[in-house]
């Protein structure tokens, strides 16, 4: 089980400098913590927010899809 160490680490108690992350085989963290792990830990430089996902979106793009690939008069739009 792979342990990650970071500068500085959000966690649900707070800010932990140094903290600590234990991955678990299929990549699921598995402990948030400021106490160093008894094995070595992987030093990953930089803050950390564990557990939060990828929430970018090109949902925007799909809501005006066709409302923008055409001229409506050639001399004034530009887009």
């Amino acid at each position: 089980m792979p342990v990650l160490g970071f500068n500085h680490l959000y966690a649900a108690a707070g800010w932990l400098s140094p903290g600590y992350v234990s991955i678990d085989a299929d990549g699921w963290i598995t402990d948030v913590s400021g106490d160093p792990p008894d094995g070595n830990a992987v030093s990953q430089p930089g803050i950390a927010i564990p557990g939060v996902p990828n929430l970018h979106s090109y949902a925007f793009q799909r809501g005006m899809a066709g409302l923008s690939e055409y001229r409506t008069t050639a001399a004034q739009d530009s887009f």
